[in-house]
């Protein structure tokens, strides 16, 4: 099989997988943990707890946000530092310990009398529903989407580990939520999407799916919806719950992963440089610190562009994009395109690009210098926009 099949086969099979997550799920009612006690304990393996908090929140259809303080925390990293991380602590279970995970059990709290010294518990992590805090007052803003998200919930889950049983974890939840009731689909209306259908976004988000192609794959049946017109809301399809913000916020993501190389921008535009000088086109990245502090300014252009300059470079426009384009440091950068009219197609076509991190002129004349003395751009004619920058080289353009 040809790798190009594989690849194909692969994108079908997360496409696959990801309709039947998308669309398995619905609203409606969950079953209680347990019908009697409102707050169970249970031992988990350590390696295990963090996928059970995720497993619980896809069956709520809310979140558990970790509310750990920095005491716990630093106590935390010293207890994994000395034990190992979690996916690596089956190694320290024991033969006794290997019927953990079975079933919940009630819940029953120590008596208050006086005792010998308490065992240390070296870790601890607290997560609580997402509606946990006071809610905030209702705007008066009929534009609204969504109700107040905090309602006051005590739903919690507490993880405490010992160093004297550094594989095992015992795990006590309060299930009992107040102020709402998770799976309706008055609850979900306001609720973040599940961490699961996230991840399954982000999946078909890195295969170049844009909200166009996932919309689409989102679409229910003509029956289901047939049945929510005339008022049966007890099972909705929670896919009806993805809308277009949450596919773009996790396209960006997915663009500054790409985009960044490295943790560094100057180290990341090198690996560019590197990168784009190994499939044989043109790029130029230098440092203009001795001009401004913090300045460059990268070019770049492929082996077709070069040919489009060489040949329809007579008649150009530069001009450039304000606010599209942002730093490490959310620092405010600029792209500038040389574009030229196409003899084949009669269009406009860009041929090279620069992108630099301040409005001086040197950056842009510097590239321009570059474009004429490596690669024989001179133009007869140039159009310009009213820009302080490019009017800053408007006498190196008149000389080229």
């Amino acid at each position: 099989m040809s790798t190009q099949s594989m690849t194909i086969t692969n994108v079908s099979s997360v496409i696959a997988q990801a309709i039947n997550l998308l669309k398995e799920q619905h609203t409606g009612p969950v079953a209680p943990i347990d019908p009697v006690s409102l707050v169970v304990t249970v031992e988990k393996y350590r390696s295990q707890y963090e996928q059970w908090i995720k497993d619980e929140e896809d069956r709520l259809g809310l979140k558990f946000y970790n509310r750990t303080n920095e005491y716990c925390i630093k106590r935390n990293i010293d207890y994994c530092n000395k034990y190992g991380a979690h996916k690596n602590a089956d190694q320290h279970i024991t033969a006794s310990q290997e019927q953990t995970n079975i079933v919940f059990q009630q819940y029953v709290p120590r008596e208050n009398k006086k005792r010998g010294r308490p065992t240390t518990c070296t870790f601890m992590e607290v997560y609580q529903c997402h509606r946990h805090r006071i809610p905030a007052p209702i705007s008066d803003n009929d534009n609204r989407r969504h109700d107040n998200i905090p309602y006051g919930c005590t739903a919690s889950i507490k993880v405490k580990g010992i160093s004297s049983r550094p594989g095992i974890v015992s795990v006590t939840y309060d299930w009992q939520h107040t102020g709402h009731i998770p799976g309706l689909i008055d609850d979900l209306v306001s609720a973040p999407i599940s961490r699961s259908v996230k991840k399954t976004l982000s999946d078909l988000v890195d295969q170049n799916l844009d909200w166009q192609n996932i919309k689409h794959m989102l679409r229910v049946d003509r029956e289901i919806l047939e049945k929510i017109l005339v008022g049966n809301t007890a099972e909705i399809p929670n896919v009806l719950r993805i809308t277009y913000q949450e596919v773009y916020y996790l396209m960006t993501q997915s663009l500054q992963k790409r985009a960044y190389h490295d943790s560094d921008m100057g180290g990341s535009l090198i690996k560019w440089k590197s990168f784009i000088v190994e499939k044989g086109d043109y790029c130029l990245y230098e440092n203009m610190d001795s001009i401004q502090d913090g300045m460059f300014f990268f070019a770049f252009m492929s082996n077709w562009q070069l040919n489009l300059l060489r040949e329809n470079s007579r008649v150009v426009c530069l001009d450039s994009t304000h606010g599209t384009c942002v730093g490490y440091d959310r620092e405010r950068c600029f792209l500038y395109t040389l574009v030229a009219r196409s003899d084949t197609t009669g269009k406009g076509a860009p041929f090279c690009w620069i992108i630099i991190n301040s409005e001086a002129y040197q950056p842009v004349e510097h590239w321009l210098k570059w474009l004429h003395e490596n690669h024989g751009f001179g133009p007869v004619k140039m159009m310009i926009d009213n820009s302080d920058t490019v009017a800053g080289v408007d006498v190196f353009i008149l000389n080229l």
